[in-house]
């Protein structure tokens, strides 16, 4: 199994250090949060963001 872990930007938290892909979003794997471990909630609260983001495009000015 090819591992694609990188040292990058994580989307949960912002720290650059090694992190890992989920679901189009870089998580890290060793910082203080553990973003990798709660990857579930992060990628719904995500998405929950990117939703609302569409929404106030959509509303009316």
């Amino acid at each position: 199994m090819v591992s694609d872990d990188t040292v990058t930007t994580c989307d949960g938290c912002g720290a650059h250090r090694l992190s890992r892909r989920y679901k189009g979003l870089w998580l890290c794997l060793a910082s203080p949060f553990h973003c990798y471990r709660h990857r579930k909630a992060i990628y719904a609260n995500h998405r929950d963001e990117d939703r609302r983001s569409q929404i106030d495009e959509k509303a009316p000015v």
